[in-house]
């Protein structure tokens, strides 16, 4: 099962995304804004993947990917965003960071669940 640390601040948003992906078998952990991600991740909260919103109070997802790092997470983050950025973007280009678009809850869907070289969560759990 994959673990998941969700942080939007549209609460409606969250409560679909968090419905989506445990539906898809993920066991999510859902937070309104960036200052609780930041402590979960910093407190040593471990998770397979982080989905955080670009622009939240508190803190942006990218200042919650830079402590995430920073604090030894290496699993996938992924930055969720309605704002044109993208990873080229020198403000997170060191993060090794995704980027996707709130358009569509499926797509993140997919980019949570994929596996492949440097993803699989299964083995790297082990």
């Amino acid at each position: 099962m994959t673990s998941l640390l969700l942080a939007e601040d549209d609460h409606d948003l969250r409560d679909l995304t968090t419905l989506v992906l445990a539906r898809h078998g993920c066991a999510v952990t859902a937070v309104q804004d960036g200052g609780a991600a930041r402590d979960l991740v910093v407190g040593g909260a471990r998770f397979d993947v982080l989905v955080l919103d670009l622009d939240m109070p508190v803190c942006t997802g990218i200042d919650v990917a830079r402590a995430a790092r920073a604090a030894g997470h290496t699993g996938r983050i992924i930055l969720w965003t309605g704002w044109n950025v993208s990873v080229e973007d020198p403000a997170i280009s060191d993060l090794d960071v995704r980027v996707l678009g709130k358009q569509d809850v499926s797509v993140l869907r997919s980019a949570v669940l994929e596996t492949g070289p440097g993803l699989d969560l299964e083995a790297r759990a082990g």
